[in-house]
C-alpha cells in the first residue's frame, strides 16, 4: 500500500529499474529494521521506580521524512521503524488538509504529505 497523498493521480511508467527516490524507500522501509534480539524486547533490565525525569527517552524528530526537511518524501515506515527501535515520543507534524481531514507534512515545504489516519492506524496503534 502506497500511503503516501499524490498531487496527480496518473503516474507514468517510463523505466522498469528502481529510482533513487525508491532505492532510498527500500532502504529505510521497516522491514529491514527488525534485527532485534526479543529478549531485549521484552525483559526490563532498568530500574523503573525513579522519577520520569531521571530517564534518557529516546524521541523522533521529523520522523516521517525520508531524506531532506524541504523537498523529500513522506513516509509511514519511519514511524514504524522509530517505534520497533524503541522511539517513545515521535512527532505528529499535523496540518489541515484540503478535505478537513488532518494530513501530516513538515510545514511550508515541498516535502510530501500523509493522512493523519493512515499514520495512527498503520504504525502508531500497532507498534506503540
Amino acid at each position: 500500500k502506497d500511503y503516501e497523498i499524490k498531487d496527480n493521480e496518473k503516474i507514468e511508467m517510463k523505466h522498469l529499474y528502481l529510482s533513487w527516490k525508491g532505492f532510498q524507500r527500500f532502504c529505510m522501509s521497516s522491514s529491514l529494521f527488525h534485527m532485534r534480539k526479543s529478549e531485549m524486547e521484552q525483559m526490563v533490565y532498568q530500574d523503573m521506580t525513579r522519577p520520569l525525569c531521571d530517564y534518557f527517552i529516546n524521541t523522533s524528530q521529523n520522523t516521517y521524512l525520508i531524506g531532506n526537511q524541504i523537498t523529500s518524501d513522506s513516509s509511514i515506515d519511519g514511524y514504524i521503524r522509530a517505534l520497533t527501535g524503541g522511539c517513545r515520543c515521535v512527532e505528529l507534524d499535523c496540518w489541515d488538509g484540503p478535505d478537513g481531514d488532518p494530513i501530516i507534512y513538515h510545514g511550508w515545504t515541498l516535502t510530501s504529505k500523509l493522512l493523519l489516519k493512515d499514520v495512527l492506524m498503520d504504525a502508531i496503534k500497532p507498534y506503540s
